[in-house]
């Protein structure tokens, strides 16, 4: 038997993903941060805090499609990923007064216009989030172009869909055979035959066992993504390990619960609105 070692996740890619999972929590809150910074401000910064809670609903999208981009459902996700980055790089240059020039801003319906400089009492929430904006932005832009799971993986994973069917057909072969053999020998070969017939199927079982056990996170990943795709967040993956699946696993626990965390209180704050207006 020949049997190589293919890694699951294309590596440059997980560590990616791992890297805005844990970092994209922070984006969430800073942006927040910003939009309480500039609600001082005059009339004259509308349009600074439009761009702020465009950016704190962009920092949230960010995470749910990088939550999104997992086993055979990374294609549309990605490409939502990539308009909300550069919107995302958009804002932030308008705020600091950096040029847009090499950034598609007509495509996304946007357009430049010269701000007046945040007053330094009111940004500092807007110096923290550039650096911590530079460095996410990096491992998005690999999202938007590399699948999770390593192209030897998905090599690996239908060749040993296609032994496995190889295999179901052998071991009928091999007890149509058996079965003829035993009704042609006498009781004695009978038994010796029957005893390898049966090592043989719990050896089988054993293979087919080992190989479910392995793939069984990649299945609840994959369900958990679904759910995620849904508009289902919160729900824990139950699984434990110290290997790149594990930390996958963890940083999409705590992004998802995150995210879950955001909408509850936005909707908190929607219904407080509603009873003051009334």
């Amino acid at each position: 038997m020949n049997v190589k070692e293919t890694s699951v996740f294309d590596q440059e890619a997980t560590s990616a993903m791992n890297y805005v999972l844990q970092k994209n929590h922070e984006l969430v809150l800073l942006t927040n941060e910003m939009m309480s910074d500039f609600e001082g401000l005059d009339r004259n910064y509308n349009t600074h805090k439009q761009i702020a809670e465009d950016l704190a609903e962009n920092a949230k999208i960010i995470g749910q499609q990088s939550l999104l981009i997992s086993i055979g459902e990374g294609e549309n996700a990605q490409q939502v990923l990539k308009e909300k980055r550069i919107e995302f790089e958009i804002g932030m240059r308008k705020l600091l007064q950096i040029s847009t020039v090499g950034l598609d801003v007509e495509s996304l319906a946007n357009e430049y216009r010269d701000l007046d400089e945040v007053p330094r009492e009111n940004s500092e929430s807007l110096r923290m989030l550039d650096p911590l904006w530079e460095s996410i932005q990096v491992k998005v832009k690999i999202l938007e172009e590399r699948a999770l799971l390593s192209s030897g993986f998905n090599s690996a994973k239908n060749e040993m869909n296609e032994q496995k069917l190889i295999l179901f057909e052998d071991i009928d072969d091999l007890l149509n055979s058996w079965n003829t053999v035993i009704t042609s020998e006498g009781s004695e070969s009978q038994i010796i035959i029957q005893v390898i017939l049966v090592v043989d199927i719990a050896i089988f079982f054993l293979v087919l066992y080992v190989i479910r056990k392995s793939l069984s996170p990649l299945g609840l990943i994959t369900n958990a993504f679904s759910k995620v795709k849904e508009g289902v967040y919160g729900e824990k993956i139950e699984f434990v390990g110290t290997d790149e699946i594990g930390q996958l696993v963890n940083n999409f626990n705590i992004m998802s619960n995150a995210i879950k965390e955001k909408e509850e209180e936005a909707k908190k704050q929607t219904l407080q609105k509603m009873n003051f207006l009334q």
